[in-house]
């Protein structure tokens, strides 16, 4: 069931613009067909699927919480974290900690942090993997 230029006109053919119009009025042309790109997700593989591991490229100092500080508290906070095929910390989730504001400073902290990503088949992959950080006082 469907609806063909031939039954509507006998004209020939136009391009009439199209989309989520909730966003907003949609352009007055329509984008050649041929200029469209496909829509290509990034690849993504469980972290025991992949060849090789994501490994931190670069990583922020994490400054020590005051509250922490003032309590005397120390430990491990550890992280959920999802990192794209580019590297980059696109999702975190405390898994456990001690509390005391060491938890989110690990969390904001990790965000700024750069991988190098995981390598599935020879090409850079998305994967979720666990992260400890632990905070000691000097």
């Amino acid at each position: 069931v469907g609806m063909t230029m031939s039954s509507t006109t006998s004209a020939g053919s136009f391009a009439a613009p199209v989309g989520n119009t909730a966003y907003g009025r949609t352009g007055n042309t329509a984008t050649d067909p041929k200029e469209v790109k496909g829509y290509s997700a990034p690849k993504y593989a469980p972290i025991y699927q992949v060849d090789s591991e994501p490994t931190v490229a670069s990583e922020v100092k994490i400054p020590y919480p005051e509250e922490a500080r003032r309590a005397g508290v120390e430990g491990t906070v550890t992280l959920s974290i999802a990192i794209d095929h580019e590297g980059r910390v696109s999702s975190v989730k405390i898994l456990k900690g001690p509390g005391y504001g060491l938890n989110e400073a690990a969390r904001d902290a990790i965000r700024r942090f750069r991988f190098k990503p995981a390598i599935k088949g020879g090409e850079p992959v998305a994967t979720e993997m666990k992260y400890s950080y632990t905070f000691l006082l000097d």
